[in-house]
């Protein structure tokens, strides 16, 4: 529930437009910390990482904090941008957890971005050294290379303990290369003719050749998407495979190895278009958009702009992908390049109603409601936009300037919250932004609902008594008297019956259930059949029906084991002869005649 309503300042929090905007937490790096706020702009938690933590942030939902670090001292791997080498986990209370170096000098570091995996992995970028002599040797052009040459992979870590590690899986794209230059080699080819092989020679000469920006991962086709800012270019490649399977062209959930499954944003890149037909300008932060929040597309991406023919401005671009719902892509032909031919949305309004730009880093999120949330980088100005890219429900500037990698927004009710004291600390900027002062907001509305005491079948006339948790809720649903459900008053068939309660906050919550009510339509000529000798082996019955058909009859013991099941057919309403019996033992049983809209369920006894 939100208690204000539109609200303007400078610095900190700027404007909030409350009823639009989406609830939640803002998660952003800051120099050696790592914020997050509500939308207020008010401090709810504040992480001193000690390293350098200038780069991805994820709060996952253990409450934990993942980010990646720099190294301080000793890199090798230096004027790439975004250089790393060292993974962090800290608890809620700031305690750090888990420390690991993924760096080797001259040979691998780990940079940009991860991306935390269900099972509790951790996907991570790394660069990979090649020595120049065989860059040489795979088909690299000479007169593209300089002093050093870094490539790409992907490795899925498995923390250990508090500083340790298994590595469980790999991807490089050296496995997965194409080139012309160079005949003798295996990887030959006609680059037009592999769109799922990276061209060696592709982009520029830099020794950063590649740069991957952005890693995420989507569950449900195990694929992961992967950011190239120097390359414009994402990929999207197959998580299913077996390390071995990675490292070739076949195996995996969709047949292809380590091979792209898809790409899109430059198709210069496999000789299949022109500059004119680049839609990727130095984008950062592709991500898969989440919570089924996929009317204009699958994927967005914060596009930087850099050097985009019709001006350098920057954009969150969202891209319906050409994929179908088992995860497979649409197959092109010889010469076309992957579609679209161009983003399905281009969101470039930014404050005061201008465009913005961001030469490097930067981020985008569609939330839940349809909003992006884009954090234009360099200026460290974080703003929420409408889903038709009209107006700004929220923005705020990061009174630490500097520049931020990319920002994330929590739901209320994102599980890793709840290990947080989330009352407001103040703000960060001193003093406070005007506009959070007069702001408040109340979240909160990750309350739940349960209710008890309706079975989900019965044949009873008799009201039933429900009871509301949290109590003081209101029931409603065919048959709900206050309270209580009447089947007579529901009458036969499948009900839905709904308890909603409303705290203090007005934020309410709801759980619905449902009671099949079977009608009554025979009855036995006494409730009680009496007893009956285990000798005689029938059951003698007189039963009236108001519907001819097909029966099931089952006996039962007491405590509801069948014993016993048969057919009978009900012609002219009546069963008047007897119903066989098993040999059955001294006892109190239940007898069960029934079809698919009616039953009785009655009670006999076997004597002596």
């Amino acid at each position: 529930m939100l208690l204000t309503n539109i609200i303007f300042g400078q610095n900190g929090l700027v404007s909030y437009n409350t009823v639009p905007s989406y609830e939640g937490y803002t998660l952003f790096p800051s120099s050696d910390n790592v914020y997050l706020i509500d939308n207020c702009g008010k401090l709810i938690h504040e992480w001193n990482c000690n390293d350098n933590a200038s780069l991805s942030t994820y709060l996952m939902e253990d409450g934990n904090l993942l980010f990646m670090s720099r190294l301080s001292t000793n890199n090798t791997f230096v004027g790439g941008g975004g250089g790393g080498g060292r993974l962090e986990i800290y608890d809620p209370f700031s305690n750090l957890q888990w420390q690991y170096d993924y760096y080797l000098a001259n040979q691998y570091c780990a940079h940009h971005d991860v991306e935390p995996l269900p099972n509790g992995n951790i996907l991570v970028i790394s660069w990979l050294e090649i020595p120049i002599a065989t860059a040489i040797t795979e088909g690299r052009d000479p007169a593209m290379l300089g002093n050093r040459l870094w490539v790409e992979k992907i490795v899925e870590i498995q923390p250990v303990g508090s500083n340790g590690a298994n590595i469980v899986w790999e991807w490089s794209v050296m496995d997965h290369l194409v080139q012309e230059y160079s005949s003798n080699r295996n990887n030959f080819g006609v680059v037009a003719n592999n769109p799922q092989l990276l061209n060696f020679n592709a982009g520029s000469g830099a020794q950063d050749w590649i740069h991957f920006n952005g890693i995420d991962y989507n569950e449900t086709f195990d694929q992961i998407l992967l950011s190239s800012r120097h390359l414009s270019e994402i990929y999207v490649i197959d998580h299913s495979t077996t390390t071995a399977e990675a490292a070739g062209h076949t195996g995996g959930n969709f047949g292809k190895g380590g091979d792209f499954l898809y790409r899109y944003g430059n198709p210069q890149n496999y000789n299949r278009g022109t500059n004119a037909n680049r839609v990727l300008f130095n984008q950062h932060d592709a991500r898969w958009i989440e919570n089924g929040n996929t009317t204009l597309g699958d994927i967005s991406v914060f596009n930087n702009g850099v050097g985009r023919p019709s001006g350098s401005y920057s954009s969150a671009d969202i891209i319906d992908l050409p994929i179908s719902s088992s995860g497979t892509y649409v197959s092109i032909g010889a010469s076309q390049a992957y579609p679209p031919s161009s983003p399905t949305m281009e969101y470039n309004l930014g404050p005061n109603g201008n465009t913005f730009f961001s030469g490097n880093q930067g981020g985008a999120q569609v939330l839940p409601n349809g909003n992006v949330l884009i954090c234009n980088a360099n200026s460290a100005r974080y703003f929420e936009v409408d889903a038709n890219d009209t107006q700004l429900f929220w923005e705020y500037d990061n009174p630490e300037n500097g520049s931020t990698f990319k920002t994330n927004r929590y739901s209320p009710n994102y599980p890793g919250l709840q290990y947080f004291d989330l009352t407001p600390m103040g703000t960060i900027e001193s003093p406070s932004s005007q506009v959070s002062n007069n702001c408040n907001v109340v979240y909160g509305c990750n309350i739940s609902a349960n209710f008890t005491g309706l079975p989900t079948v019965t044949s009873s006339l008799f009201p039933i008594t429900l009871s509301g948790i949290p109590a003081g809720g209101t029931f409603s649903g065919t048959g709900v008297v206050f309270s209580a459900f009447n089947p007579s008053i529901a009458g036969p068939g499948t009900h839905e019956i709904t308890y909603t309660y409303t705290d203090q906050d007005n934020c309410t919550a709801t759980e619905t259930k449902n009671i099949f009510v079977f009608s009554i339509i025979y009855n036995f000529v006494n409730y009680n059949l009496g007893i009956v000798s285990p000798k005689i082996g029938n059951l003698n019955t007189e039963l009236n029906f108001i519907e001819n058909g097909i029966y099931k009859v089952e006996v039962l013991s007491i405590n509801g084991r069948v014993l016993h099941q048969e057919k009978v057919e009900i012609n002219n309403f009546q069963l008047d002869n007897n119903l066989q019996l098993p040999v059955l033992n001294k006892g109190t049983y239940l007898i069960r005649i029934f079809n698919d809209k009616h039953q009785i369920v009655e009670k006999f006894v076997v004597g002596k």
